[in-house]
């Protein structure tokens, strides 16, 4: 999980003029992630007030060294508020993020930890969208453009389309409906929840803008505000230049589409089964260093 690093230049005056710090790290569909303390009583909980009624709640209950340490504070101060369909206001409504104690006689509204940024305007979009709640996760791209990964919302089975997004081109729906049985990986976070069908269905080689060679990244919506955790910086690798010196992987990264009319062909039609093969053997050897 992202975590902002905490400023080190903040005078000890700054620290002791105020009793009350409450940050927000991080807004995602699924989850809004922070921490909070209070040198006059420890926190409790941290609750998602809209219209004077409280619409979500968590426990702040995660241990935060880097918090600790920080501000020589020996109580918990992370947390986690998962966001769900519950939690959806209208478009005139009023909301805040709270942290309190147990007695509740400490309230006070959390920052984000960016100072520029107004947490209000990212959570009024979520809160006012359908995407609350999605969970996702790109795994990686095949040396043949197929993407690897899958995105799915844990409160209900419709399947959802990603953005993908790249410099100088517009963003491009990408589907999620898939049967996840192939994916080669599935983050143990995510498999009590993950659906059955809603693993990536694309192969980037089928866009119509060339972005071989360039850097990729993924959102939940169009405008690329709400990111898609991904396994590391992706790069589309340029497909008309890519030489495999090991045939045994090229055969393993041959498009799987290819590898599947081969296999239905094969007992339907001996005769262009064999012509497929002949198909297959050239393929090999376009290839070959």
């Amino acid at each position: 999980m992202f975590r902002k690093k905490l400023n080190k230049k903040m005078k000890l005056s700054e620290i002791l003029g105020n009793n009350n710090f409450g940050y927000i790290e991080l807004i995602t569909p699924n989850l809004i992630s922070g921490w909070a303390l209070s040198r006059k009583s420890p926190l409790v909980e941290i609750r998602l007030i809209c219209n004077n009624q409280t619409i979500g709640a968590t426990k702040i209950d995660l241990i935060r060294h880097d918090v600790s340490n920080h501000y020589n504070y020996n109580f918990k101060t992370g947390f986690n508020l998962n966001l769900g369909p519950k939690m959806k206001i209208n478009s005139g409504d009023d909301f805040s993020l709270l942290a309190c104690n147990s007695d509740e006689k400490i309230f006070f509204e959390l920052k984000h930890i960016q100072k520029s940024v107004d947490y209000k305007v990212s959570l009024r979009k979520l809160l006012l969208s359908d995407i609350i709640g999605s969970i996702g996760y790109v795994e990686g791209i095949s040396p043949t453009g197929r993407l690897n990964g899958y995105a799915f919302n844990k409160y209900n089975e419709d399947t959802l389309n990603i953005w993908l997004h790249s410099d100088s081109i517009k963003s491009q729906k990408v589907p999620c409906d898939s049967n996840i049985e192939n994916l080669p990986e599935i983050k143990d976070e995510h498999i009590n929840d993950i659906h059955q069908f809603c693993a990536i269905d694309f192969n980037l080689k089928n866009m119509k803008e060339n972005i071989y060679g360039k850097k990729v990244w993924f959102s939940f919506d169009e405008e690329g505000e709400f990111l898609i955790n991904q396994s590391a910086n992706l790069k589309v690798p340029n497909i008309n230049e890519i030489k495999l010196k090991k045939e045994s992987f090229l055969i393993n990264s041959i498009d799987d589409s290819f590898l599947e009319e081969l296999s239905k062909k094969e007992l339907a039609n001996l005769d262009k089964s064999n012509y497929l093969i002949k198909k297959f053997a050239n393929y090999i050897d376009d290839y070959k260093i």
